[in-house]
């Protein structure tokens, strides 16, 4: 997980003004320890536990952040020595290898030779069930792991389970759970992530027990070492008692606040939610399953894996959201758009961005009339301020504004990019063609989440849980939906002789000369003499068009974009959303594809287009497709980006594996990230 770096800057600031005050006073046999120790020998796990720790080849993360505010304060030199385990790094501090250690809630029989400093922060014990559809299964069946003589191990044993797996280290106990060989684990919620290798798509699921509780965690040091263990212990009270341990670090501030939501609510951390009927792509019936769909749905089943909520969908069957919200029949708006940003409730930072399109009739028309799709309600006031009214039609549901370009009713829309892309470009994408949407309605279309301003907690939590939500995450999750969907039934014929024709062309470029040019023609003509493939296969070609490893977009005689499967999007070429490649709202790339010859391949730079991707180059083949049912000839584009860096990359890989290097010296004059 990537932390939000505006918000850790924010408060490393705010901690660097603290700790200009806070002043830790040693004493004069303390003074000359320090002035004779010089070095500082703290034992640490020899891979990655973020966010504790980072490695011992690139220390970072919380546990790093600590050892080095106490060297910096000490005036010591810092250096880590690292252990396979924790086991291991208590038989050092025994043996004296190492000075000091942190993250080692030792049980009394483990530590009984180490002295433990006031807490640095606390553990808050979850319990992780590698498959939610366990939870049918009795507890007693379960198979657990926990960390060999640790304290989860201790509460495991006491609780009277049978089947406890022992791991040697805790790399041991997230593989076992990641191969299935065992199904739940004691863990916190800081360390999560490294249970799963796959967040969005995992089957997991947190549960909260208020009698596993939380366990302190400070400094471990030999008893032996009392001169030691009064200076740390100093430091530890200055950091107390100054800064009342203020959470520096997003993870820790989402546990906490997860912590605190979880008390007050005694056991029910259930959060009702609702949002507009049928607003594909966030919130729809899926037209296969009948059940609730969207990836807003998505996102909150994702943060069941990030926090202690769950969340349960209330229909708001045209109720008002607003009326909904106040009135406590839910206590979530998970999609709120910012121009609709209302003050009698509380929102969160923006979590993803809905991009508007512009299209224009391809019917005869006079007069310009303007089409506006908004489906929920929420942008008519804002459009209403800014446009003048004369002209404007405004649609609350798709097909009745695609009708109207059908007609020449409607000469040009405004609407969703989603709902071009997934519905008008692959279902009909002969009815308009799309243009530069203009800046006069290119209005802010950030979603975020609201609750009433008495959930301060819940507030808290969503805001933490959406910060340990990456972009790629999100972007994953809308791509899900980002697929061919026949929902409004126009033309099915024209989303299945696409669906044929780029899996066939790309089998092509796979196959080349292993297979005879006549057999692939064979086969397409068969298939796409098919016109009555049931929804089940169409839904089949569907995926796996969208599966496919490169970019496969197809435009028609005139350069208009008419298709394009999910790789599209995950590879950027679709770009108005990050504003990367683009001119006037339009990929530049699509202009160069335009001016490529049949058949030709080109490799461009897309540090020649502004992209921001300075060290790619993206490899564009174009192939003609000229079949009656696509009505004119049709170009096939496949585009395979190509990072010139590596090559670089690799050999610096190999050349980390290659050292041996397992100490690593930082010196007090290293600039800190202060942890109290």
């Amino acid at each position: 997980m990537w932390l939000n770096l505006k918000y850790l800057v924010l408060i490393f600031a705010l901690l660097g003004s603290f700790y200009s005050n806070a002043n830790v006073e040693f004493s004069e046999s303390e003074m000359t320890y320090l002035k004779n120790k010089k070095v500082l020998v703290a034992g640490v796990l020899n891979y990655e536990w973020l966010p504790y720790w980072g490695g011992i080849s690139t220390p970072s993360g919380i546990h790093h952040q600590y050892f080095s505010e106490l060297a910096g304060r000490a005036g010591l030199t810092l250096e880590y020595k690292g252990f396979e385990n924790r086991n291991a790094i208590i038989r050092a501090l025994e043996q004296g290898q190492i000075d000091i250690a942190t993250g080692i809630p030792c049980t009394e029989k483990a530590c009984q030779d180490l002295a433990e400093t006031r807490p640095l922060y606390m553990a808050h014990k979850i319990v992780w069930l590698r498959n939610k559809l366990m939870k049918a299964v009795p507890h007693n069946n379960w198979s657990w792991v926990c960390l060999d003589n640790s304290i989860d191990c201790d509460l495991l044993k006491t609780a009277g389970y049978q089947s406890i797996l022992k791991a040697d280290s805790l790399r041991t106990t997230a593989k076992l759970l990641k191969h299935n060989s065992a199904d739940a684990t004691i863990t916190t919620l800081l360390e999560l992530n490294q249970f799963i290798d796959d967040p969005v798509n995992s089957e997991g699921e947190i549960i909260w027990d208020q009698r596993l509780g939380r366990i302190p965690v400070g400094f471990v040091m030999p008893k032996s070492s009392s001169i030691l263990s009064n200076i740390v212990n100093k430091y530890v009270t200055v950091c107390t008692a100054k800064s009342k341990l203020q959470i520096n670090n997003a993870h820790m501030l989402n546990g906490e606040s997860n912590w605190l939501l979880a008390r007050e609510s005694k056991d029910s951390t259930t959060v009702r939610y609702t949002i507009e009927d049928d607003i594909f792509p966030l919130s729809y019936i899926d037209p296969t399953t009948q059940e609730i769909s969207g990836y807003v749905h998505d996102i909150l089943d994702l943060l069941e894996r990030k926090t202690l909520l769950k969340f349960e969908y209330v229909p708001a069957k045209g109720k008002s959201l607003d009326e909904m919200l106040s009135s406590g029949v839910v206590d979530l708006l998970p999609a709120r758009f910012i121009v609709n940003k209302n003050n009698q409730f509380r929102s969160t930072n923006p979590y993803t961005t809905i991009s508007l399109g512009y299209v224009e009739t391809r019917q005869p028309y006079g007069e310009k009339n303007l089409g506006i799709l908004d489906r929920t309600g929420q942008f008519t006031q804002k459009y209403l301020s800014q446009l003048p009214i004369r002209g404007i039609t405004f649609f609350n549901q798709a097909p009745d504004l695609l009708e109207g370009l059908l007609k020449g009713d409607i000469s040009h829309g405004v609407l969703d990019l989603d709902v071009i892309d997934n519905h008008i470009y692959l279902n009909q994408g002969s009815v308009f063609k799309v243009l530069p949407l203009p800046e006069r309605y290119n209005i802010d279309t950030r979603l975020t989440m609201q609750v009433r301003p008495s959930s301060e907690l819940l507030y808290k939590v969503l805001s933490s849980g959406l910060s340990l939500t990456t972009k790629n995450e999100i972007r994953t999750l809308r791509n899900q939906h980002s697929q061919i969907l026949v929902n409004y039934g126009y033309n099915k014929d024209i989303v299945i002789h696409y669906t044929l024709v780029a899996i066939s062309i790309f089998i092509l470029f796979l196959l080349g000369a292993a297979l005879s040019v006549s057999k692939l023609s064979n086969l397409l003509n068969k298939m796409k003499n098919s016109h009555h493939l049931s929804q089940k296969e169409v839904s089949m070609l569907s995926n796996l068009i969208n599966s496919l490893p490169n970019s496969v977009f197809i435009t028609n005689q005139d350069g208009i974009l008419v298709f394009a499967n999910r790789k599209v999007q995950e590879q950027m070429m679709f770009c108005e959303e990050l504003q990367l490649c683009c001119k006037d709202t339009e990929c530049q790339i699509l202009d160069i594809v335009r001016t490529m010859s049949v058949p030709s391949t080109q490799i461009i730079s897309l540090a020649d287009l502004d992209c921001g991707l300075m060290n790619q180059q993206l490899r564009l083949t174009k192939k003609s497709i000229d079949y009656d049912e696509l009505d004119g000839v049709h170009f096939m584009i496949v585009a395979e980006v190509v990072d010139i860096t590596t090559d670089i990359a690799h050999g610096l890989v190999a050349e980390n594996e290659n050292s041996n290097e397992q100490s690593t010296n930082l010196t007090p004059q290293t600039p800190l990230n202060v942890p109290c």
